[in-house]
């Protein structure tokens, strides 16, 4: 899909993104790590040409959150100058939030 706006990950997404992955392949089935993945990179579809569609955070005013599932959400930084987008954390909702 053509973003209007350039995607970018963090050091920090990119290692979210890889234990959960591990996690999932650890254990489910092959079919709902594929599920995983497709919907996660249809939301980042959606964000790359819909920028402002979710809200902002309320503990971090400055990033976006799109909840992926009840386990995770995209934490995600719009640069409307550079027409870029930076996702900033896979974030486990388990969590607390101060450690975003």
């Amino acid at each position: 899909m053509d973003y209007d706006y350039k995607i970018l990950w963090s050091d920090k997404a990119l290692s979210d993104l890889d234990g959960t992955l591990e996690y999932l392949e650890r254990e489910w089935t092959i079919r709902e790590v594929q599920n995983f993945k497709s919907t996660l990179f249809q939301r980042i579809d959606l964000i790359g040409k819909y920028p402002k569609l979710f809200r902002p955070s309320t503990a971090k005013p400055n990033l976006r959150r799109s909840v992926l599932s009840k386990q995770t959400s995209i934490y995600y930084q719009v640069d409307k100058d550079n027409s870029q987008i930076t996702i900033i954390r896979l974030f486990d909702n388990r969590m607390d939030i101060q450690k975003l």
